[in-house]
């Protein structure tokens, strides 16, 4: 029986932690939420010109600049897309030439080689990926972290996430995804 009296006192401690680890895991979460919140409200005086101490400003210049600089690279992604549809179109020399002018090829090996069958009738849309999302005024895709919409001008807010709730084990307290069947620390089931 003192087996028995022991595993259960034993059970009633690792519930009782698990409850406590549940509320630190709570506060921690209102830590990151406060922080998230003060940094946005540092960064819309920062766009509202106001002027801010030495070190949030230093903070919210370097975020601009790594807006410009993700600006750069997304003009870079775009050449290297526009790249191909310009490559696959005909040169214009070449379809203009006369017939008399033109010299067929001696044998099928001297053939020039075909370009792939590519038309760009217009510019291709941007497809929504995990990183981007569309411009909740206009529609135009937008990659995560933008601020503003290149082409209205609007400001884009990103959706919240939808918060997953962690378990935590009964005899350590470690924080577990939902769905596992056993502590990664200790072993112990979850149910």
């Amino acid at each position: 029986m003192a087996f028995f009296d022991r595993l259960k006192e034993k059970t009633g401690d690792m519930i009782e932690i698990s409850k406590i680890n549940s509320k630190i895991s709570e506060e921690k979460k209102k830590i990151a939420a406060n922080k998230a919140a003060l940094a946005e409200h540092y960064w819309t005086k920062f766009e509202n010109g106001e002027v801010l101490d030495d070190e949030a400003a230093a903070l919210c210049a370097a975020i601009v600049d790594s807006n410009n600089a993700i600006q750069a690279y997304n003009r870079e992604i775009q050449k290297i897309k526009e790249e191909p549809a310009q490559t696959a179109q005909p040169a214009p020399a070449a379809p203009q030439a006369h017939t008399s002018d033109a010299v067929q090829p001696e044998s099928p090996s001297e053939a020039p080689p075909e370009q792939p069958a590519q038309t760009v009738d217009a510019p291709v849309e941007p497809v929504a990926t995990e990183e981007s999302r569309p411009c909740q005024n206009c529609g135009a895709m937008l990659l995560a972290g933008k601020k503003f919409c290149s082409e209205c001008g609007s400001p884009n807010i990103p959706p919240k996430p939808v918060e997953e709730k962690n378990i935590f084990c009964q005899n350590c307290g470690t924080s577990l995804e939902k769905g596992k069947k056993f502590c990664s620390e200790c072993g112990t089931p979850t149910s």
